[in-house]
């Protein structure tokens, strides 16, 4: 009977999502300025669309208004609104050594700092040095962190974490612009609620979440009864057991492919990883010379090069720093082909979800460990000087 009840409640949402997927595609909800010129995952350019937002001389000509539920729900600020009338929001601040704070917002004593990820990886100190020019009246001086899902930044950026407050395009983000789209004033200016209704569409496409009108209806499904809650609560305690297992069943895979054992136990962290996402599972495999290549997922799966320093320690190399030899698999590269080919653990993309087909699987092992051969082979005899 529990297994009947599940699978129709599976076939449910699917239905669900199937009406809502054809519903866009008659009404032109498919057409997004963001994703047809690339904007989405070019951090530059979406902090410039934060940035005419925020800004109270935007061409949006709405003064403070999108601004002041910013301050208030995204920064948690209790500013009042005359005091923001003065406000000053600058991007691409450049401040010493040619960094440049992405947001930059100053208002009532307030000096805010805004580094904003969406795939870049962190520089070194660079939280650090964005501190240095943080105010707050009367407190402690803090900057924010904005990633997709609020992720805090490394030590390789900073060890102030206590000075660190994290915001998520995911939640804080998305609900900013979807508040914004109800203000009464956005409601009666369609040029500006199609914007933002094209950029909630792209955060959630990011953060790869539903559209709100799919959400509620499944919800309401869901919540339609006892059996119907009890069905859900299964399977979301089992789901993230079947994403643990796809991640340890790939790795085993591409060991098994390359014929060598790792030096690493990734299957504990495997298992660890979805309760604790500062855990990197990891194969290492020693290719001389005191290298080794690994292939470990943060997000995404990726190969990179770690070295043995004089005394025999291991060195963690990665895109966040040290040897620079590191790439997205299966494609290779630094760039992550987010719509295709390149699995996201984290947030789960298409990609991800590919995975679960046993044909689609076998040729992205192969495909990966072509890759990794290729790299381990021009990794092993290049010169390095770190």
């Amino acid at each position: 009977m529990t297994e009947f009840a599940v699978s129709s409640l599976l076939s449910q949402v699917d239905a669900i999502s199937q009406k809502h997927a054809l519903l866009a595609k008659e009404t032109g909800g498919n057409f997004n300025i963001f994703k047809i010129t690339d904007i989405a995952s070019k951090e530059v350019l979406m902090c410039r669309v934060l940035y005419e937002l925020l800004s109270p001389k935007g061409c949006h000509n709405q003064g403070t208004l999108y601004l002041s539920l910013f301050v208030k729900n995204v920064l948690r600020i209790d500013a009042d609104d005359r005091i923001l009338c003065n406000a000053v929001v600058e991007r691409e601040k450049v401040i010493a050594d040619d960094r440049r704070i992405d947001l930059f917002i100053r208002f009532g004593g307030y000096s805010i700092p805004i580094e904003v990820k969406i795939y870049a990886g962190e520089q070194k100190n660079q939280c650090e040095d964005y501190l240095k020019y943080a105010q707050t009246p009367g407190g402690t001086p803090v900057m924010y962190y904005l990633t997709l899902d609020g992720s805090m930044p490394s030590k390789y950026s900073t060890l102030q974490t206590d000075r660190i407050k994290t915001i998520s395009w995911a939640s804080d983000i998305l609900g900013w612009i979807e508040a914004s789209i109800d203000e009464p004033q956005t409601i009666k200016l369609a040029p500006i609620r199609e914007v933002l209704q094209q950029f909630a569409n792209t955060v959630r496409m990011l953060t790869h979440q539903m559209e709100r009108g799919e959400k509620m209806e499944i919800k309401e499904m869901i919540m339609n009864s006892a059996a119907t809650m009890k069905c859900a609560e299964k399977v979301a305690k089992l789901f993230g057991n079947c994403k643990a297992e796809m991640m340890l069943n790939l790795f085993q895979a591409i060991e098994s492919e390359l014929g060598k054992q790792s030096e690493c136990d990734y299957k504990t962290d495997c298992e660890k990883y979805y309760g604790n996402r500062i855990i990197r599972p990891k194969q290492r495999y020693a290719i001389g010379n005191g290298r080794f290549v690994k292939i470990y997922i943060g997000h995404r799966l990726c190969v990179g090069l770690d070295i043995a320093d004089r005394t025999g320690a291991i060195i963690e190399h990665n895109e966040q720093g040290g040897t620079g030899l590191w790439a997205y698999l299966p494609q290779g590269g630094n760039e992550p082909d987010d719509n295709s080919s390149c699995p996201n653990f984290h947030n789960c993309n298409e990609a991800f979800y590919k995975l679960f087909d046993d044909d689609y699987f076998e040729v992205f092992v192969e495909n990966c460990v072509l890759k990794i051969r290729e790299l381990w082979e021009a990794w092993a005899a290049r010169d390095l000087n770190i």
